[in-house]
């Protein structure tokens, strides 16, 4: 009996050392967890600061190159037109300009993409020709610089005329709101379009006396830009046939307050968009300079009505034209 026992003993013995063997290594692997696989080239062990490192022959390690994260830009939703506008840079020029033509909303954003060549301006008149303008006057001394006005400019074509043996438009500028105020009466080269001469009112010591300048004789045939001296009335014209930038119907137009002056920096009772002449239609903008003082000069035509400017602005002087 002693034998058997024996041998029952060492197989006991034999299965429990199995059986925590087995545990011991499930242990092992919870703890652990799984393996690291490492990539050809690089070692798992070590770590660096700028990022994996390489182990070239002979153990040496070499920081990779890396590049820093990027994150993509949130996905946004576009607003309201906004995938219409963004379509409409597929479309053909033609398309554009009917788009814009027929005020869809966003489309007039796109009107810079179309090339239209830039076109000369040339003011037309006839003699009868009668037009209102509207002034406004910044006050540089005041401290808060405000506005006053406006005046109102009444200008008429009169007649054609010879003056000084150039052949000339006659004309005048008067004041409708003030009839006291002298009128103010200029000769334009029919051909030129420059300032052949002007007669003015000027006042010294209570005493008014009429003042005539000629600052061209008609010899000269180069064009050049317009401004009456001595005189508070806003007449200021570029040079004939000067190139503006053209845009087509309803493009923009609506914007001419942030085209022409700082936002915010209209003066009050200045006319809505929609009520400036020519809304809707197609326009002509350009910048020039005063011939006195070098003052830049802004300005937005009505390409259907190129008589006078619809909107002129300067550093101290706002003007918009009513009919």
């Amino acid at each position: 009996m002693r034998p058997r026992s024996t041998r029952l003993r060492r197989l006991l013995a034999a299965t429990l050392l199995v059986a925590a063997l087995a545990g011991l290594v499930l242990l092992a692997r919870q703890e652990s967890g799984p393996a690291p696989v490492a990539r050809p080239g690089t070692n798992p062990e070590k770590k660096s600061a700028d990022g994996p490192t390489l182990t070239p022959p002979g153990g040496a390690t070499a920081p990779v190159a890396t590049r820093a994260p990027t994150t993509d830009a949130p996905a946004t939703t576009p607003a309201s037109g906004e995938a219409e506008v963004a379509a409409a840079s597929e479309l053909s020029p033609e398309a554009l300009r009917a788009a814009i033509a027929r005020g869809e909303p966003g489309f007039d954003v796109l009107a810079s993409r179309l090339e239209v060549p830039p076109v000369g301006i040339t003011p037309r008149w006839t003699p009868g020709d009668e037009w209102l303008v509207e002034t406004w006057y910044r006050q540089e001394q005041a401290p808060t610089r405000p506005w006053s006005g406006p005046a109102l400019w009444r200008f008429k074509v009169e007649r054609e005329v010879g003056f000084r043996d150039v052949p000339c438009l006659q004309l005048s500028v008067t004041r409708a709101d003030d009839p006291t105020v002298e009128p103010l009466i200029l000769w334009i080269g029919r051909d030129s379009g420059r300032l052949v001469g002007s007669e003015t009112t000027v006042v010294q010591q209570g005493k008014a006396s009429r003042l005539l300048d000629t600052p061209d004789d008609g010899t000269a045939a180069d064009p050049a830009a317009v401004r009456a001296p001595l005189t508070t009335a806003p007449v200021r014209l570029p040079a004939r046939g000067a190139l503006a930038m053209a845009a087509p119907p309803g493009a923009l137009f609506a914007h001419y307050r942030g085209l022409l002056a700082a936002p915010g920096d209209t003066p009050e009772g200045a006319p809505a968009p929609g009520e400036l002449t020519g809304a809707g239609g197609a326009h002509l903008d350009i910048e020039f300079k005063d011939p006195h003082d070098g003052t830049t000069v802004r300005q937005r035509w009505s390409d259907s009505d190129l008589r006078w400017p619809v909107v002129s602005r300067t550093e101290t002087t706002l003007s918009i034209r009513r009919g």
